[in-house]
């Protein structure tokens, strides 16, 4: 009669092992069912599938028991409804679960029996029983076979313990973690011992561990499936070789082991132990890329490239935990050495700076067997430290307006897009700047030659330009001297007259818009564009020029040989900027120069018109009038001044007839009066003083007196 064992498994491992020899004769198992679990059918003796196992559901209960069992062997108890699977493994080597699409065990009806079939082949159900066929189920990742194996072993090893442990076993404690202390090799060139992280080129090594309680059975796993299982010796230690028939592959693997205990009580996962498995002979490494680390231009350095990088870091792939040693231009001695890590990947920078020149790098790989690995292909870049010459600017051309071709520097243009050319070390690259800042690059030819026009329009103002070289290194020149332009697209602008100034007495300043001078040469002021060129006409002629400052203001006066003729002149004046742009002309000032001074006036009368007698007063007469009347003759305008010896009585203008007229506003005291006049006119000439014209002022009864003894003698005569 064979005896069922049950391996109870989660999804990544044994949870629980059940073997009915450890109670007495006719006892039943009871397992109480866990939500998805798995339960693997092994025959107790021999860990291999069983044959004619008997199932009968009663009610959620699952019972199991094999030909000649009076009661079941088994039962797992609340089966039904726990999503749980009937499980063995067939002679193919594949696992089978006893449910299909067609039904099985999940499907019977309560009461109801059926024999599960040899996995993976049909057989003839027996007589009054119902007969299922086994499905295909992957498992691999939980190793079940050798799974089953090792429980196997540990159980026939454990008879003679006492059957309490099973009657007791869902309050058994779990046993600790076991321990992976070391690995050991058998493959030459190099056995022994490995250490966690060690590397190793035997496929099957043994794994040395230590374990809790002698007899409880080891599962080791190898990345996380279960590889097989061993026996915790009566020193506490255990050793387990890895089969054959699963050898490690070249690469990093990952060892735990769990421990379970008599009674199928599992342990946590050891600490993870790793090792890397690889051939005798390291293969051949990859130096995938030279890396510049140094400004301006970092990156990869193409193989057959140029770098300015004298410490560059080398990168690439190995087998992991192999040493890469580095070479320079075929040296017998490295340059330096590091370590693949465990992405399989490296990187080495060298700590001494290089020679420039070209430099071909090549690396080997050597492995913990100290076996040397064929060489990389040669990596070969040129190292270039060395800056290019100072570059120049040595024209800056203006393509625009009416003043086109070369721009002196600190020179004016009204191009926006100058262009910039120059000399430069041969086929570098030369990075143009307006100030501080790059508005872009080009580059020499293979003479040396460069040339750059903006990209985009640059901003009116003062730009200063300069260059620096840039050698495909990515070495940088000195920046070259600097090119000054100021641009100036703001157009011409307006030019005004704003005054015209006489500076010849007797009457100075400003000459109104259509006022009269009496000086030859008036100063005109006037308004601008900053640093303009303006010229001043005379109508048709040119007075002259002169530059506006920075402000924009301007002052002309014209030349002492340049003098305005007498008559009307209309001013006007025109700008040019410094890019020769022309303004329009300026409104119209307009002028009269007269220096030619009046003719000389009159006083023709004098007239009293107070007291007895009234009239015209004599030349050197007398009169009673203190405030008399005056009138006479002048150029018609002029502004005649009446004066009583030096002193002046009033200024009157004379009519559009040449008579003007005077009386004192003041009476004038007694006593001679000599009086004189002097014409000026518009333009302030003065006139020679008119011939004098004397009075005597006295009290009335005297002028009677007088003027009574002078008719009587008169009289007299004329009897």
């Amino acid at each position: 009669m064979s005896v069922i064992k049950i391996i109870v498994a989660g999804d990544h491992t044994v949870t629980r092992v059940v073997d009915p020899r450890r109670l007495g004769s006719g006892a039943v198992i009871k397992i109480e069912a866990a939500p998805n679990a798995r339960y693997i059918l092994v025959d107790a003796e021999t860990g291999r599938p069983l044959r004619g196992v008997k199932v009968q559901r009663h009610g959620d209960d699952l019972l199991l028991s094999t030909e000649g069992d009076a009661s079941p062997q088994i039962a797992i108890e609340h089966y039904y409804g726990s999503n749980g699977t009937l499980l063995a493994e067939g002679e193919d080597g594949q696992y089978y679960a006893y449910d299909s699409a067609d039904g099985g065990v999940a499907t019977l009806a309560d009461g109801a029996t059926a024999t599960l079939a040899m996995p993976g082949a049909a057989a003839a159900a027996e007589a009054g029983a119902t007969h299922v066929n086994w499905t295909a189920f992957g498992i691999g990742a939980l190793g079940v076979g050798a799974a089953a194996a090792g429980v196997a072993a540990a159980s026939s090893g454990n008879a003679a313990r006492s059957s309490h442990a099973d009657t007791a076993q869902d309050d058994a404690t779990p046993p600790p973690a076991p321990v992976i202390r070391y690995l050991v090799d058998n493959t030459e060139p190099v056995t022994g011992r490995i250490d966690n992280d060690g590397m190793t080129n035997d496929p099957c090594p043994i794994v040395e561990g230590a374990g809790k309680l002698a007899g409880d059975t080891i599962l080791v796993y190898v990345d996380g499936a279960l590889a097989g299982s061993t026996t915790v010796s009566a020193d506490g230690t255990w050793s387990f070789r890895l089969q054959a028939d699963m050898p490690l592959s070249d690469g990093e693997h990952g060892l735990h082991a769990v421990e379970v205990s008599a009674n199928g009580q599992s342990s946590i996962a050891s600490e993870r132990f790793v090792v890397t498995v690889g051939p005798a002979v390291p293969s051949r490494p990859l130096l995938d890329w030279v890396i510049d680390d140094a400004e301006p231009i970092t990156g990869i350095v193409n193989r057959g490239g140029v770098t300015n990088d004298a410490t560059p870091t080398l990168k690439g792939r190995g087998e992991i935990g192999t040493t890469i040693y580095f070479y320079d231009n075929g040296g017998s001695d490295p340059i330096g050495s590091t370590t693949v890590d465990k992405s399989g990947t490296w990187s080495f920078t060298l700590a001494s700076s290089l020679e420039d020149g070209e430099h071909s790098f090549t690396a080997i790989a050597v492995n913990r067997f100290e076996h040397e690995s064929a060489p990389s292909h040669a990596y070969v870049v040129t190292v270039d430290t060395t800056p290019p010459s100072q570059p120049t600017i040595d024209a800056v051309h203006d393509d625009v307006g009416p003043i086109q071709g070369l721009i002196a520097n600190n020179g004016y243009t009204d191009d926006a897009m100058p262009t910039l050319t120059g000399k430069a070390e041969k086929n570098a690259t030369v990075l143009i700047r307006d100030g501080g800042t790059v508005i872009g690059s080009t580059t020499a030819d293979d003479k040396g030659n460069w040339s750059f026009t903006p990209g985009s329009r640059l901003a009116d103002g003062e730009r200063d330009f300069t260059v620096v070289a840039r050698d495909e290194a990515g070495n940088s020149s000195t920046a070259s001297e600097t090119y000054t332009v100021t641009v100036d697209t703001t157009g011409p602008g307006t030019v005004t007259i704003i005054e015209v100034i006489d500076d010849v007495e007797p009457t100075t300043g400003t000459v109104p818009n259509g006022g009269f001078t009496n000086d030859a040469r008036p100063t005109l002021e006037g308004a601008a564009k900053p640093n303009a060129v303006v010229t001043i006409w005379d109508g048709d002629t040119v007075l002259g020029s002169v530059t506006a400052d920075k402000l924009g203001k301007w002052k002309f006066t014209p030349d002492r040989d340049d003098g305005l003729a007498e008559g009307r002149h209309t001013l006007t004046a025109q700008s040019v900027d410094l890019v020769g742009q022309q303004s329009e002309l300026s409104q119209p000032y307009d002028i009269v120069v007269d220096t030619t001074p009046p003719n000389k006036p009159t006083i023709d009368t004098v007239y009293d018109d107070v007291g007895e007698v009234q009239g015209p007063i004599a030349n050197n007469g007398y009169t009673d009038d203190a405030q008399p009347t005056l009138s006479g003759k002048a150029e018609a305008g002029s502004q005649v001044t009446i004066l009583d010896g030096n002193r002046v009585l009033g200024i009157v203008t004379v009519g559009t007839n040449g008579h003007w007229t005077f009386t004192p506003p003041k009476s004038l005291s007694e006593g001679k009066h000599t009086f004189t006049v002097v014409a000026r006119d518009a333009a302030g000439n003065t006139s020679a003083a008119s011939d004098a014209f004397t009075v005597n002022s006295t009290r009335r009864d005297g002028i009677n007196r007088r003027r009574r003894s002078s008719c009587k003698s008169w009289t007299t005569s004329a009897l």
